[in-house]
């Protein structure tokens, strides 16, 4: 296995980036990173849906813009 088949493997495992589809305070949908969103969420932004990605660590950062349920 040569050096760059070594690096496209390593490259298909790791995580890619969550990018979701949000409707901005403006009734507008826009796609963006889990931090865009984040941020938005400030602003008034609502999440519709994942549009792609498995990145577990933006997962738990959206889930995070909700309130907890459990007291």
């Amino acid at each position: 296995m040569t050096v760059k088949e070594l690096e496209r493997r390593v490259n298909r495992l790791q995580p890619a980036r969550l990018v979701v589809l949000a409707r901005m305070p403006d009734g507008t949908e826009r796609e963006m990173i889990a931090p865009e969103y984040v941020e938005a969420v400030k602003d008034g932004a609502d999440f519709i849906r994942v549009v792609r990605g498995n990145n577990l660590g933006d997962a738990h950062m959206i889930l995070d813009t909700y309130p907890s349920v459990i007291d």
